[in-house]
């Protein structure tokens, strides 16, 4: 009789214990998973680690051979010119987004002054506007204050940037016989860069009918990488 007694008890409590147990169970499942879960996130953050790192290695290899690329143009410039030349490398661009610029790590310690012009392999790539003892800072061709006379063709005119990043040659004589492809050269009669230094090539011709000058679009002749070294002509 004290068995029948407990009996509906029992019967309450083996469910019970029977779902703890199942419960049990799937906390035990669930702390599994969750551990492997921890560990496949070790592991993916080790390959994305490596990852990182081998990305990294492949960008130094890439820059290291542009460097090699350029210094063994910049020697072959050297040897076939008859300027004198000082080797600098280039620092960094002007944090002035809106301008083109660039710091090289020479100065007047180096015989670098002023009004010098910038050259990597043969094309002219600025202008020495400023000088510390040990740096110095570039104005880019495509700077918008930027201003060179040169030669396209029987032709004379201005060479300047503007805003983007573009170049131009202004104050070409209209109806004269130039058009795309032709090469623009710096002339060396604005006293500050001598004459034969490449510029680029006409890209499009901007005229009016009646208008005494025309305009010129440049495609550059230096490809848009990043600068690594240039020379600095000492005449």
């Amino acid at each position: 009789m004290i068995g029948a007694e407990f009996k509906p008890l029992a019967n309450i409590i083996n469910p019970l214990g029977q779902r703890l147990h199942n419960i049990g169970v799937r906390i035990n499942s669930a702390s599994s998973e969750l551990f492997q879960i921890g560990t496949l996130n070790s592991e993916i953050n080790q390959q994305q680690d490596q990852i990182i790192k081998l990305q990294q290695q492949l960008v130094d290899q890439q820059l290291l051979e542009l460097e090699n690329k350029q210094l063994r143009e910049e020697l072959g410039f050297i040897k076939q010119s008859d300027f004198s030349f000082i080797p600098a490398d280039v620092i960094n661009n002007h944090p002035d987004q809106s301008r083109r610029m660039i710091r090289i790590n020479l100065g007047s310690d180096d015989g670098v002054e002023t009004d010098m012009s910038v050259v990597s392999r043969g094309v002219l790539v600025g202008v020495i506007d400023d000088v510390s003892s040990s740096y110095s800072r570039v104005v880019l061709v495509n700077d918008i204050d930027f201003r060179a006379l040169v030669d396209v063709g029987e032709l004379d005119g201005v060479l300047r940037g503007y805003p983007g990043g573009g170049l131009v040659v202004d104050r070409l004589l209209a109806n004269n016989d130039i058009a795309p492809g032709d090469l623009v050269y710096t002339n060396g009669r604005d006293g500050i860069h001598p004459r034969g230094l490449l510029v680029g090539a006409i890209n499009s011709i901007n005229s009016e009918s009646g208008d005494i000058f025309s305009s010129a679009t440049i495609e550059y002749a230096l490809p848009s990488q990043r600068l690594t070294s240039v020379l600095v002509i000492h005449e």
